[in-house]
């Protein structure tokens, strides 16, 4: 009986997950401009949702924390690992110290079939390129070419990556 009952409340759990998913997904498509084949795997948190663009077929994974102050562009295919952190802003440090209450924003695009690791952070102003997977627990404070795997404090290239044949 123990063991029936443990089944069903497994079969339960897996069916609920599942509800759970669409609707995270559905939420964030209506947020994010339609983004067809959008996946949210778990908590998202957005600051600005208006300023976040996904293309198709995008996954996001749980606990991730977009700040869009600018906006944010993800590719088509990209994927956002666990606990990755985007950021468009930062403090106005052009600024004499007593003004420094404003904030600035720059955009941060990431290419199509880029994967982005758990704990990976993204600076303001970054591009990653199309077919770039970034380490984890990486911080991308430049710009990261295309087809690279680039790892560390801060992202650097460490070796390039294969291109689909054209």
């Amino acid at each position: 009986m123990i063991k029936l009952l443990v089944a069903i409340e497994r079969r339960l759990r897996h069916v609920w997950n599942g509800i759970a998913l669409r609707a995270r997904s559905r939420y964030w498509r209506a947020h994010f401009g339609s983004a067809p084949g959008l996946v949210v795997g778990g908590r998202l948190r957005v600051k600005h949702p208006e300023n976040v663009f996904a293309g198709e077929k995008v996954l996001i994974a749980e606990e991730v924390y977009i700040n869009a102050r600018a906006p944010v562009r993800l590719g088509d295919h990209v994927r956002l690992s666990a606990f990755v952190r985007i950021n468009t802003g930062s403090l106005d440090l052009d600024a004499p110290p007593s003004q420094r209450t404003g904030h600035s924003g720059e955009e941060v695009r990431i290419g199509t079939h880029a994967w982005l690791a758990t704990g990976v952070t993204v600076n303001a102003g970054v591009t990653i390129g199309e077919g770039t997977v970034v380490g984890a627990g990486a911080l991308v404070a430049n710009d990261l070419p295309p087809y690279t795997l680039c790892v560390g404090i801060p992202a650097k290239p460490i070796r390039d990556l294969p291109r689909d044949p054209a």
